[in-house]
């Protein structure tokens, strides 16, 4: 999870339960749950890119400077959104390993119920997903399933 390296989300995991979810499981769920963390954080970090204005300097300056002060923001924002759409794809990647779980087979499991409520999140294409309902800061499975 290469993105996680450039921010690392702050969880109060005492705050998950696990209950009877599966060890496997359970540890995809915690890395998705890291991963839309991330991928909400470098979105709200795009967005504010976006939003800023371009620095104007007191002084006229050249076209020259003038194109590679916005080509510098433009750069910015792409590495922003970069970032978002990795966690967001390796968040979709990392459900789609849960699927292959034996014991989410099983209709009426905990670990099914689960891979149901992270599947209809990230939905089938990553990028629209609505990551900020699985960037959970805590967890309960008699709650949330």
């Amino acid at each position: 999870m290469d993105v996680l390296r450039h921010w690392q989300p702050n969880i109060d995991w005492a705050q998950f339960q696990q209950a009877d979810i599966s060890d496997s499981a359970w540890q995809i769920f915690t890395a998705v749950v890291q991963l839309s963390h991330a991928r909400e954080y470098w979105r709200e970090a795009a967005d504010r890119a976006v939003r800023e204005p371009v620095y104007r300097p007191t002084h006229s300056e050249s076209a020259y400077m003038n194109r590679k002060r916005r080509r510098e923001k433009e750069i910015r924002i792409e590495m922003l959104k970069g970032h978002m759409h990795r966690a967001a794809y390796l968040a979709s990647e990392e459900v789609a390993k849960m699927s292959y779980l034996p014991s989410v087979a099983e209709n009426d499991g905990s670990d099914h119920k689960l891979y149901q409520l992270l599947r209809g999140a990230i939905t089938q294409h990553y990028e629209t997903g609505n990551f900020h309902e699985i960037a959970f800061n805590s967890f309960d499975p008699s709650e949330h399933l």
